[in-house]
């Protein structure tokens, strides 16, 4: 997590000679709550959806098939053979549709450039030797967040940039409960609950997505800050 915060400083300090607006999903969106938090003056407004955040104690909504292969991902050795084994048995495309199938409540309302995006980002990244075990380190990196929670309460608390949290109530990675959590956290934060969505609604329900995310950057937008996206 340290080095994807110190990539992302530098993005913006090449980018940006002001603070940002960052609008971040999942893994990004604990990204960006952390850079918030450790570098207040980099970021001026945070858009965060569905962001990775620690399951809430008996939570019956989880999908533990798909929380025991997040966690699979994480774990030493495990993830590596878990990742290139799945790698070898698929293809960028059957890969991409994998993905979209756990991410989006509605896959066949992601646009088709967008999908040939992402196959072609796959392929390049399969080509990457170091990929699998970014993935590996990465999943990781949330576990051990997650597992100072304190810690984590400590960090959200401090943020000082104006948030606006998003979550899709059909998300199977991160569940509503943990998102509401969160919310609880910061009731000074706008928290909405995106219906028939779930984990990217920025790729299968855009126009929902964009009604949150317009109006409220209209109101609090200053002229001269710069938007980045995670």
């Amino acid at each position: 997590m340290e080095t994807m915060g110190a990539a992302l400083g530098e993005f913006l300090e090449g980018v940006s000679g002001t603070p940002a607006t960052l609008i971040a999903n999942s893994m990004g969106g604990l990204v960006a709550e952390l850079h918030a938090a450790s570098v207040p003056g980099d970021v001026s407004h945070l858009v965060l959806v569905s962001p990775a955040t620690p399951p809430v104690w008996g939570d019956r909504t989880i999908n533990w098939q798909i929380a025991r292969r997040l966690l699979a991902q994480g774990l030493p050795g495990v993830g590596t053979f878990y990742l290139e084994n799945y790698r070898r048995k698929t293809d960028p495309a059957r890969q991409v549709a994998d993905a979209l199938s756990i991410v989006c409540a509605h896959p066949e309302r992601v646009p088709p450039e967008v999908v040939e995006t992402s196959v072609q980002l796959a392929a390049i990244r399969r080509r990457m030797p170091w990929s699998v075990e970014a993935l590996v380190r990465s999943s990781r990196g949330i576990g051990w967040v997650w597992s100072r929670r304190e810690a984590l309460v400590e960090t959200v608390r401090s943020i000082k940039a104006p948030t606006l949290l998003l979550q899709g109530e059909l998300d199977q990675i991160v569940t509503t409960n943990a998102v509401r959590w969160l919310a609880s956290l910061r009731p000074d934060w706008i928290y909405r609950h995106m219906p028939d969505t779930a984990h990217c609604p920025h790729l299968d329900a855009v126009e929902t997505f964009l009604a949150e995310v317009e109006p409220w950057l209209a109101s609090r937008f200053n002229d001269g800050h710069e938007a980045a996206v995670g």
